[in-house]
């Protein structure tokens, strides 16, 4: 978990909750957890565990720094709204690239995430894929794969792309209702709703139940330490599996829209060819 946040935003959302009606479910970003202190000092701070509903989340963009926000809450919420205003923009370092699959049923979301991770084997890209907590999937390429363009451009790219795959491969179990440079997912190897948001492999994938994302289960059978998010076909340049990625986007969208304009972050103005 926490070599995931070096370059990301934790956050902490309260899932919506009938019994609670006195107050909106708590919303607390701009939190850093790149160490355990971190994270210790976040929980103990937002008394995270007193609220049993809040779930944790990293943000898909990637920030050469995340600052440290004061705890006081007037100085940070100063501070929030300088930082939402646009100066995360001046940390942006590269944006990954989610699908979330959200089906009526954990069977249909697992049958349609195969479909596309076909395709992603296929074309050699690298991806992880992390049961998300409730009846659905993940289904991850982290920012070093893709084309690195500016924040602006890989942002409505992905987004184009994950509505064509939806429509053109008919996977209607594809979230594709939230795109933005704001947009978070949950942090593998939390708890959420009594499970794990746990990684998985080709194995449990194919054999997918809920008994294997039980926290029981995974203290019991699972080898956590240095896991990792068990990224697929890594064995190769980020040049290489970036050409590949735009090689597939041009099967649903018009790659050169996007790439042509597109400024790679911390460098001069590039080309994709």
């Amino acid at each position: 978990m926490v070599k995931l946040l070096q370059h990301r935003e934790l956050v902490f959302l309260e899932k919506p909750n009938p019994t609670i009606i006195d107050r909106k479910p708590k919303t607390i970003r701009c939190c850093c957890g790149y160490t355990i202190n971190l994270v210790k000092s976040n929980f103990n701070s937002f008394r995270v565990l007193d609220y049993p509903y809040v779930n944790l989340y990293y943000s898909l963009m990637s920030l050469d720094k995340m600052p440290l926000f004061s705890f006081s809450p007037s100085v940070r919420a100063k501070s929030y709204v300088e930082w939402t205003n646009g100066n995360y923009k001046d940390h942006y370092t590269g944006y990954t690239f989610a699908l979330d699959f959200d089906g009526e049923t954990i069977e249909e979301a697992r049958k349609d995430l195969l479909k596309v991770k076909k395709l992603y084997d296929q074309y050699k890209i690298p991806h992880s894929v992390i049961f998300s907590g409730s009846k659905g999937f993940h289904l991850v390429v982290d920012y070093r794969w893709l084309p690195q363009l500016s924040e602006e451009r890989i942002v409505a790219m992905l987004g184009d792309l994950a509505s064509m795959m939806k429509q053109i491969d008919n996977i209607p179990s594809i979230d594709d209702s939230i795109f933005d440079s704001r947009r978070v997912l949950k942090l593998p190897y939390s708890f959420c709703m009594g499970r794990i948001v746990l990684p998985l492999d080709d194995y449990q994938i194919n054999n997918f139940n809920m008994e294997m994302v039980n926290p029981e289960y995974v203290v019991k059978s699972i080898k956590i330490k240095d896991r990792g998010l068990l990224e697929r076909h890594t064995d190769q340049a980020e040049d290489q599996a970036r050409n590949s990625f735009l090689e597939l986007a041009k099967n649903f969208i018009e790659v050169e829209n996007y790439v042509r304009s597109g400024i790679y972050p911390k460098t001069e103005k590039q080309e994709i060819e």
